[in-house]
């Protein structure tokens, strides 16, 4: 094989090419792998001289080929044991992080952090290795340090070094962030127009808090010390920076601190921030104006002046929200509340706006009303209501404990037969408060200072949905990296381990990103037989399964047998590397040549 240049006007077009003899006489040539123009491949791969990256591509191609050729024999006997206390399963899975973990310059990070302080382990190694092992295995840092001996490269350091590294990492943790971010978007582009920011908290298994491990209001309503985390992420969902602060930490004043943060070191400033009510105060939004960035928030229409709601559960001004084949008449065409209120429209979302100015902020209020999400509402009170009729039955209730509880519909009062108050208590459900909640079924508001012809109102809408990805990722964290529970007591250690989680969770993000493909997502589709689109071909849980189960035996010789099944995903996942370990024996120089290739990026 060779490499073919076409010369074009803008560039040169670069091919993989293979000579072959034809049956009569002469030789002919077929394309074996189109690359594309040199500007392309030099976006794609991040590298600095095209040419001479599909050079080493056709130097792997041809080395592939003569491997293809060779045969191996192994000489096995069933009465001879495999040798005693040897590791002879290796993890595969880590080969694929790898590529991202060095095209992302982090070991260019870690070396620089070295230069700066004084320690002697190898941070860049140590690294590697824990977030490796928070995908393929997500045991503890002892359980990683353990488990070294099933990697394909060694790793000199000790288990000491280990939990030193984390307070590194934590001392560091602004300029990892700014520096993976600055990487990232060298090699594959970063869209910042719009970032989306939320909180959550991770709790740990201890009795008492400290300064750190506070007391709060657990996501998971666990009774237990928690830490916040703050998480931004770019428009392709794909994770920008993070704060940690004490688990009694107000939300809301955490996203103007990080968005400093990403102004001075990230060098990201005048985007669109996305956050939801709980993180939409007036005060963060005023500020956001007066810095020149603009938002979109969810408002809240049960709070707003009784003038805003009048405008807003009135009947007439409703328009469609468009879609891809409406017409122009009834994209312009108003509708009453009686007119959507029908079956016809049940998939569809209707609008109204206008400005408004409370507090001393002027911003664009987006009122919309689903008749779907309405019949969703009712259905689900009903259930709430039957759910309090059962504890007004049983004679319990007290306090609700959120906003959704059923308890919320009890009303408690306390007399005598004659009238006075005293301890007996009766209990009933309160007819007032499911009235006044039924009048906001099927209504969402958001609030946002875009304004012009290049943000309609759909515009808002879609970027607004996105938002959901953010707490997928926290679901990512939580179920498949497995964050929580946090065993570490030492602050800095506890930073360090979520600094290690937050790189394993980008790296498997774009890793998903870019195994993306429209044709194999739409042929998928039709194979399992779904309406609704995937949002990826592959989810993060198909992907870190995958990625464990890719497992190495050794034979004697030093040579490796794959000890997992071929797949789609597998196939995918090697293609997106350019190289295979899934051939019926991995030659041990291949191995070497695979290292060696994935360590570059």
């Amino acid at each position: 094989m060779y490499l073919q240049k076409i010369a074009t006007k803008k560039s040169v077009i670069l091919n993989i090419a293979k000579s072959f003899r034809k049956q009569g006489a002469g030789t002919s040539s077929v394309i074996v792998e189109r690359l594309g123009n040199a500007d392309e491949i030099k976006k794609r791969e991040g590298c600095e001289d095209p040419i001479a990256w599909a050079q080493l591509r056709v130097d792997e191609l041809n080395r592939q080929e003569r491997d293809a050729r060779q045969k191996i024999l192994l000489p096995f006997s069933p009465n001879s044991l495999v040798p005693l206390g040897k590791i002879r399963t290796r993890c595969a899975g880590d080969l694929f992080l790898r590529k991202y973990y060095h095209r992302f310059g982090l070991d260019g990070i870690c070396k620089d952090i070295a230069g700066r302080r004084r320690f002697k382990y190898d941070l860049d190694a140590i690294l590697q290795k824990l977030v490796y092992s928070r995908v393929l295995t997500r045991g503890s840092k002892l359980a990683t340090f353990n488990g070294l001996g099933a990697y394909l490269d060694k790793s000199p350091f000790e288990l000491e070094d280990v939990y030193r590294s984390l307070s590194v990492l934590a001392d560091e943790s602004e300029a990892i962030q700014a520096g993976l971010f600055k990487n990232s978007e060298k090699a594959r582009g970063r869209d910042t127009s719009i970032i989306y920011y939320d909180c959550t908290n991770y709790f740990f298994e201890i009795d008492e808090e400290d300064d750190f491990r506070k007391y709060g209001k657990s996501k998971e309503h666990r009774p237990n010390p928690i830490v916040q985390l703050g998480l931004f992420m770019d428009r392709e969902g794909i994770p920008l920076s993070f704060c940690l602060n004490a688990g009694n930490t107000a939300e809301t004043g955490t996203l103007l601190p990080l968005e400093d943060t990403m102004a001075g070191k990230f060098g990201v400033d005048g985007f669109i921030v996305c956050t939801d009510a709980g993180l939409s105060s007036t005060e963060n939004r005023k500020a956001n104006r007066k810095a020149g960035r603009d938002y979109i928030t969810v408002g809240s229409l049960k709070k707003a002046k009784e003038h805003i709601q009048a405008w807003a559960l009135s009947s007439d001004g409703w328009r469609v929200v468009p879609r891809r084949g409406d017409g122009e008449d009834i994209s312009r065409k108003e509708f009453s509340l009686e007119d959507v209120k029908k079956d016809e429209w049940l998939d569809r979302v209707f609008y109204k706006e206008r400005w408004v100015n409370e507090n001393d902020l002027e911003e664009r209020m987006i009122v919309t009303y689903s008749y779907k999400f309405d019949k969703y509402a009712k259905a689900l009170r009903a259930k709430h209501v039957a759910r309090a009729e059962k504890m007004v039955e049983g004679g319990r209730a007290g306090k609700p404990r959120n906003q959704n509880d059923p308890r919320r519909f009890i009303v408690e009062t306390y007399a005598t037969q004659d009238g006075e108050v005293a301890e007996l208590k009766d209990m009933g459900i309160d007819a007032g408060r499911i009235e006044q909640e039924e009048k906001f079924d099927g209504f969402y508001c958001l609030l946002t200072s875009l304004e012009g012809k290049d943000f309609p109102a759909d515009y808002v809408f879609a970027r607004n949905k996105f938002r959901y990805h953010v707490e997928a990722l926290f679901r990512v964290t939580k179920t498949e990296l497995k964050a929580r529970p946090v065993f570490l007591q030492v602050r800095e250690r506890i930073i360090g381990h979520f600094i290690v989680c937050f790189i394993a969770l980008m790296l498997l993000r774009v890793i998903q990103l870019e195994l993306d493909d429209k044709e194999k997502k739409e042929a998928r589709m039709r194979q399992e037989k779904k309406k609704k689109a995937r949002e990826c071909l592959y989810s993060v849980t198909e992907i870190r399964e995958t990625l464990a189960r890719m497992m190495l035996t050794e034979t004697q010789d030093g040579n490796f047998i794959p000890a997992y099944d071929r797949t789609q995903l597998t196939d995918d996942l090697h293609a997106l590397l350019g190289l295979r370990t899934d051939t019926q024996i991995v030659p041990k120089k291949r191995i070497r040549d695979i290292l060696r290739l994935v360590n570059k990026g």
